[in-house]
């Protein structure tokens, strides 16, 4: 037996554990995803900012440089930023699609059954609420990725954030953002449909996505990846 005021307070309690779960799977999912990604967006960022002889240099190549002249971590120049970065913004990319996605659900109804068209929605906001964390974030990250002959030097990503913030105030930590707005908004509405697309395909008929094998679940993030 339960009454409607322990039912409200299980529901609560619920609610504050599917919080929770998802600002920690985020977190974690950001510090792991940003080790891995970094040294190849370390080469990104390098093959668009200079050139060897007036000639565009290959990613590939500007890796290999790179790890001739200064060694391996060189490839992780600036990462504290956008390691701690990453981990805020996939925290907060997952809790606001899974708030958006409650929020869109009537009561009684399971968040995981909403029309596909409604989680399009969810993963939009979450881009909207993920561009405020990741404008200042990536600004940072690429003036200490960018080493050709005209870019500042920093020693440490902290130097690049006090000075930028002198130089400019707080407010030139955001610019670009109305750029970074129009990719994420969009780029995780692509990342959520496919990755909910994916789930759906491997989802046994009449099942659940709990009955979907982890490297199913992997491979639907992929392809979420793939849409952004």
């Amino acid at each position: 037996w339960s009454s409607p005021i322990t039912s409200h307070f299980m529901a609560e309690e619920s609610e504050a554990v599917k919080n929770r779960n998802e600002l920690i799977s985020g977190t974690v999912a950001g510090f792991v995803c940003k080790l891995i990604e970094y040294p190849l967006d370390t080469a990104k960022v390098q093959a668009q900012t200079q050139a060897i002889d007036g000639k565009a240099v290959s990613p590939i190549a500007l890796l290999r440089r790179t790890i001739r002249n200064d060694g391996f971590f060189a490839l992780y120049r600036g990462l504290p930023s956008p390691l701690l970065g990453s981990m805020v913004e996939n925290s907060v990319l997952f809790s606001s699609y899974g708030f958006a996605r409650r929020l869109l659900t009537k009561p009684g109804d399971d968040p995981e059954k909403i029309p596909f068209s409604y989680k399009l929605v969810c993963g939009s906001f979450s881009g909207a609420c993920v561009a405020t964390v990741l404008t200042p974030v990536e600004l940072i990250k690429c003036r200490m990725q960018t080493v050709n002959q005209d870019a500042i030097k920093y020693k440490n990503s902290w130097e690049c954030l006090v000075r930028t913030v002198k130089a400019g105030g707080v407010t030139s930590l955001f610019h670009g953002h109305v750029g970074t707005l129009c990719r994420e908004v969009p780029g995780n509405a692509a990342w959520f449909g496919g990755y909910e697309l994916g789930v759906y395909l491997l989802t046994p008929k009449g099942g659940s996505k709990s009955e979907v094998h982890p490297a199913g679940l992997a491979a639907a993030g992929a392809l979420g990846g793939m849409s952004y």
